[in-house]
């Protein structure tokens, strides 16, 4: 029969043993909750970056669409120019025969300065494919950011799914920890149940 001395000994490691486990369970949870803070601090960062470089090109985009617009609208007003000076031309050719030397100079200046609207049409129609080139660009450049952001988010899942189940196993544990210790508690109990009503001590093994 153990002597009471030995009791105490072994209640007091018992109960040494069960703090410790428990200082152990609240250590694992607290690194497990900030692991899983850090991370998802993390992807909320990378996502706001992503939103935000989406949110740029889109607004680059509207405004390279914009610009579209102002040189497709200033290309129709040049196009109606042109058309006025051809007509004017074809006027000026049809009186040319009856008109004198100043006013063939007047045919010429005119020409020159047909060439000249001309020319600076073509300049601006050259701008315009350049801009719809960039805006093609620029719309492929978002399809691509949003293919990263979709990954992006699959990602996450995936990590968050794969915290909850560690954090899942880690219950696990801490449960199957605190069964034991119950069952080591109870298992003292009786023993010293059994000692103080002096009543023999049955030869139980505590559970492993």
């Amino acid at each position: 029969m153990p002597s009471v001395q030995e009791l105490s000994r072994v209640k007091a490691a018992a109960l040494s043993e069960r703090g410790q486990a428990e200082e152990e369970l609240i250590k694992a949870k607290s690194q497990a909750r900030l692991e899983e803070q850090q991370r998802l601090a993390h992807l909320e960062e990378k996502l706001r970056l992503l939103v935000q470089a989406r949110d740029e090109a889109q607004g680059a985009c509207l405004q390279q669409k914009q610009a579209v617009v102002e040189a497709q609208t200033r290309a129709s007003q040049l196009g109606l120019q042109l058309e006025g000076l051809r007509r004017r031309l074809e006027e000026m050719q049809e009186d040319l025969s009856h008109k004198d030397q100043e006013r063939v100079a007047e045919v010429s200046r005119v020409r020159v300065e047909l060439q000249e609207q001309n020319g600076r049409l073509q300049a601006e129609l050259a701008a315009q494919e350049a801009l719809r080139e960039k805006v093609a660009a620029l719309e492929r450049q978002l399809k691509v950011m949003a293919s990263d952001h979709r990954e992006a988010l699959l990602d996450r899942e995936s990590e968050n799914a794969s915290l909850r189940e560690k954090l899942r196993l880690r219950e696990a544990e801490i449960a199957r920890i605190r069964d034991e210790e119950a069952q080591r508690a109870s298992f003292l109990q009786n023993a010293v149940l059994a000692y103080v009503q002096g009543s023999p001590v049955r030869t139980l093994s505590p559970p492993k």
